[in-house]
């Protein structure tokens, strides 16, 4: 028993000696500055872009989504392209950049990137869901063209039961 307690010990002082002080301290990770993302209204969007001829409304939605509907005089540039550094849509990093997509996000997450990448004068105004204004696209079209045909919506599918109760359609 005394041979096992005098192990103990030696094992405990062991531990602690270990544990001892660091001559060198670790060095303290910097935070990341937080980013403040500038939301801005629709009516304030069209206001700037309108006094700035050299401003661009960046369109962050995929190339599809946007071919479909998207606010006259977009540009498209997905989120995609930011995070890749595709910039050659916007080379200059001081214009008027106001950003779009469908409900906010990606606008946001897209403004972020920019001002992260040098870019001075970033702003988001939300999604085209809330957007009040005229919109055009492939999806806008095919509205406009539905709205002119002559479109019956009828089912003619015709059932019959089967002797083992078993509905067959024809």
């Amino acid at each position: 028993m005394k041979k096992f307690l005098a192990v103990l010990m030696i094992l405990f002082v062991s531990i602690c000696a270990g544990c001892g002080n660091n001559p060198e301290p670790k060095p303290v990770a910097k935070e990341k500055q937080q980013i403040e993302i500038k939301k801005i209204s629709q009516d304030k969007a069209m206001e700037m872009l309108a006094a700035d001829p050299n401003a661009k409304l960046l369109d962050c939605r995929f190339p599809v989504d946007y071919e479909m509907r998207h606010i006259p005089g977009a540009i498209n540039f997905p989120l995609e392209a930011a995070v890749a550094e595709n910039f050659e849509k916007i080379p200059d990093k001081n214009a008027l950049l106001i950003t779009y997509c469908g409900d906010g996000n990606r606008g946001g997450l897209t403004a972020k990137v920019l001002i992260e990448k040098g870019y001075t004068n970033v702003y988001t105004m939300g999604g085209i869901i809330d957007w009040t204004g005229e919109v055009e696209g492939t999806a806008i079209d095919n509205d406009s063209n539905a709205e002119n045909a002559d479109v019956e919506d009828v089912d003619d599918t015709e059932v019959e039961e089967n002797d083992d109760g078993e509905d067959d359609e024809q």
